[in-house]
Parts: structure tokens; C-alpha cells; sequence
């Protein structure tokens, strides 16, 4: 995959636009790993990029598939090579991203809480996710 393509869609989604993760999920980890550099830094993400893919998907904009990767990735800086309910499996030759967003815990639970979305026992009801944005709209730590 062409390393700027590959740049552009991590770029979308540090920003909360997940709708180019399922080609996103294609580039290679040592593609996203040179795009992650170009960067030029820590790459980050907090309550607004949070928010855009809780909103996207109550628009119907993401599946939640798309929302489950976009989360992972967020969560390990990598796509798993196999994911089951129980867990993932990484078995690459190049490092996972350092994707920092740790420091607001309300951002922390609800990327949590999306990563396993789509598990056997993982339902999240849209009175959940309404829950989860209106968490991120008030005040760290509220």
C-alpha cells in the first residue's frame, strides 16, 4: 500500500473519521509504522476524535465492525492478524503504534468498551453509547 495512502487514513483516523479503517486494516505494520512516523511525534487522540466515531455510528455512517477495528487499533496500535471474542494474536516484525489518549480516563473506558465490541457477550445498546457521549461532552474526571 502507498505509504501517503496509508498516512492519509491513520491521519483521518487519529481523527475520529473511521470510515477508511477497513482499508486502513490492509496496510501492513511496518506501512503503519512509517506512516505513524511521519508524524513527526506522540500520536494522540482524546474526547473530539472519541465523540466523531461514537457519532458516525449512531448516524449509521460505521458498522460496528468498522467502530470494533478503529477501537483495537486505538487500544494496540495494530491490527490483530486473528481476532476471536477471546482475544487477538500480533505476530509482527514491526512495532505497534504508540497511540497515547491514557491520560483522560472517560476517552480510556469508552475506546475499552468499544474494542470489544462484536464479542459473544458484548451488546452495546444505543442508550449505552448515548451514555458514553454525553460522559465525553461533560468535564475530565465528572
Amino acid at each position: 500500500m502507498d505509504v501517503v495512502r496509508v498516512t492519509q487514513l491513520l491521519n483521518r483516523a487519529l481523527h475520529g473519521d473511521a470510515t477508511g479503517i477497513d482499508e486502513l486494516r490492509q496496510a501492513t505494520q511496518q506501512e503503519l509504522y512509517e506512516a505513524g512516523k511521519t508524524f513527526g511525534g506522540t500520536l494522540r487522540f482524546g474526547r473530539a476524535t472519541t465523540l466523531r466515531v461514537l457519532g458516525d455510528w449512531e448516524a449509521g455512517l460505521l458498522s460496528d465492525e468498522q467502530v470494533r477495528w478503529w477501537a483495537l487499533f486505538m487500544f494496540a496500535g495494530a491490527f490483530p492478524e486473528q481476532w476471536t471474542p477471546i482475544g487477538w494474536t500480533v505476530h509482527h516484525t514491526s512495532l505497534p503504534l504508540d497511540i497515547d489518549y491514557s491520560e483522560d480516563e472517560e476517552v480510556n473506558e469508552v475506546v475499552f468498551r468499544l474494542k470489544d465490541l462484536g464479542d459473544s457477550d458484548v451488546v452495546i445498546s444505543n442508550v449505552e453509547r448515548a451514555a458514553m457521549a454525553l460522559r465525553l461532552l461533560g468535564p475530565p474526571g465528572a
